[in-house]
């Protein structure tokens, strides 16, 4: 890959401290997410078993659990979370450039959408917008940000934009995680 698993990471454990939440990084073992590819679901079995596993060691509130992409990740983040909103009740993603529709009647994820305006592969017009509105056609809600300048790569900004969109900022309180009980350990 052309970026550094391990910095990106790191990177997400000042997020993690600061917002006071967990945060569960995957990758994929191919180049991209296999589902996107070849509809097989090793790398989504693998996202589901290291959701368990780490219910297993840090108290989550499964009330607020969130999946974020970005391009590739994004698309795969979004459909997840349109298949499983009982699960996933926010999606945080940056240049989704598809995703699987959500079967009608079930809940539906809250959406947090960012793009560049001058991202050569999922343009404004020909795919942000389109993508924003087939969200909300669908019953989405969504808040959607362009940023002016900005490429298909994700700006810094993005992650606290989409965290605080997510739990409405930092956060002091950490009662506000309580330990599932539910038997998955």
């Amino acid at each position: 890959m052309d970026w550094d698993f391990l910095s990106f990471a790191e990177r997400w454990q000042k997020d993690a401290s600061a917002y006071q939440i967990a945060v569960l990084v995957p990758e994929s073992v191919g180049p991209t997410w296999d589902y996107l590819l070849t509809c097989q679901r090793r790398d989504m079995d693998f996202i589901e078993y290291a959701i368990n596993q780490t219910r297993c060691q840090v108290s989550i509130d499964d009330q607020q659990i969130a999946i974020m992409g970005m391009s590739d990740g994004a698309s795969l983040a979004m459909s997840m979370a349109l298949r499983n909103p009982g699960i996933f009740r926010t999606a945080l993603v940056q240049a989704t450039g598809f995703f699987h529709d959500t079967a009608p009647d079930t809940l539906k994820p809250r959406v947090y959408m960012e793009y560049g305006t001058e991202d050569k592969l999922f343009g404004p017009d020909t795919v942000a917008r389109p993508t924003r509105d087939r969200l909300r056609d669908l019953g989405c809600p969504v808040e959607f940000a362009m940023i002016d300048g900005a490429g298909h790569m994700v700006q810094e900004e993005f992650f606290g934009a989409a965290l605080d969109f997510w739990l409405g900022g930092p956060v002091a309180n950490t009662e506000k995680f309580k330990k599932s009980s539910k038997g998955r350990c």
